[in-house]
């Protein structure tokens, strides 16, 4: 709950991070994505906009799909897609999984990955060094590189690995 209510607190001040980059209204086009942390400084780095491709438009929704960016993946197209699971708020890919909630017009998914039984992700690759050279041509500091690889870390070894937030548009 207290990572719902941190968002919902986001979402409501469109405030800046800590690069001083503005975040967007998530209307729509953009959802926010949180990693879990339990660091104090890595907390103002976890925080991530994901492309939203196939919004979630109330119920009668079947299907979801995100762009998760390239600072978190390496890749700079990985896309989630996920089905409903009949019957449930739940949703599974081949890359990822989720539990979703709805309230009002919010929605909040706890999102997973799809692993073996050995822990080994199965349907997502995440390149740490592509991350890396990503960040590296942003021209971050070294400091926040390492920070920011941490949160990936976060990423693929928490559970859940993130919550996507954002407010959608009934049809």
């Amino acid at each position: 709950m207290k990572i719902m209510i941190c968002i919902l607190s986001a979402l409501a001040m469109n405030s800046a991070n800590a690069s001083g980059v503005t975040a967007p209204s998530y209307t729509g086009a953009v959802a926010s994505y949180l990693v879990p942390t339990t660091e104090k400084e890595l907390e103002t780095l976890s925080s991530f906009d994901v492309q939203i491709n196939t919004p979630y438009q109330g119920s009668q929704t079947q299907s979801i799909s995100y762009t998760f960016p390239p600072e978190l993946t390496g890749n700079p197209a990985l896309t989630v897609s996920m089905n409903r699971v009949a019957g449930t708020n739940n949703w599974a890919g081949p890359a990822m999984t989720a539990t979703c909630d709805e309230l009002n017009t919010v929605f909040t998914c706890q999102m997973n990955f799809v692993k073996d039984e050995n822990g080994v992700l199965t349907g997502a690759v995440i390149d740490k060094e592509n991350i890396r050279q990503v960040l590296k041509d942003k021209l971050l500091p070294d400091f926040e590189i390492e920070q920011r690889l941490r949160v990936v870390d976060q990423f693929l070894l928490s559970e859940p690995a993130g919550v996507l937030t954002y407010v959608f548009s009934a049809k």
